[in-house]
């Protein structure tokens, strides 16, 4: 498992390698819980991917990185899922890294250094993607509203305080990939 996400104390998803599905179909691996993680069941997601990032709205809207470059979306709960077009930054396969502050707004990057264009923001759910900065790749990335953000990359700790376009470097270290706030 790559990422786990509870929406309330019962209903939780999981990302995670490709398996065959019930029905003998090498699928994507994303599961979801309605008993607290009792019991899991395999959801049937539109990609052959390792699923890894979970960006949960609530319940019903879901996004999924998956390691194709690909990002998939429910707004059902899992009962049905859309698989975005995101912009081509590479010929090289990866997986975006992404936070929405609710199910319109998100942002997605890649720390990938053969992309050209590193930064990208929708308003529409991720059916379209617009480049906010072509100068910084992240390897983990949070907003906390539609200006501020948090970053992390192999060369430190990022913030921006206008929507992703500026980053300023508070933390210079190559080893930091990852971060969570606890509030």
């Amino acid at each position: 498992m790559y990422s786990v996400k509870f929406a309330n104390v019962n209903t939780g998803y999981a990302a995670g390698s490709a398996i065959f599905n019930q029905s003998g179909v090498f699928t994507g691996g994303v599961y979801k819980t309605t008993n607290a993680g009792v019991n899991w069941s395999v959801m049937n997601i539109p990609t052959f991917s390792f699923a890894y990032e979970i960006e949960l709205i609530d319940a019903n809207n879901i996004f999924i990185t998956c390691d194709t470059s690909t990002i998939i979306r429910t707004t059902n709960g899992g009962n049905s899922w859309t698989r975005l077009t995101t912009p081509s930054v590479s010929s090289e396969m990866f997986s975006w890294n992404l936070s929405f502050i609710n199910s319109s707004t998100g942002w997605i990057s890649t720390p990938k250094s053969s992309a050209s264009q590193k930064t990208f923001q929708t308003t529409n759910s991720g059916n379209t993607w617009t480049v906010v900065n072509v100068l910084q790749g992240f390897s983990r990335i949070k907003f906390i509203d539609n200006q501020n953000g948090k970053a992390a990359n192999n060369t430190g700790f990022f913030i921006t305080t206008n929507g992703g376009i500026n980053w300023t470097i508070t933390i210079q270290d190559s080893l930091l990939s990852d971060f969570t706030f606890l509030n």
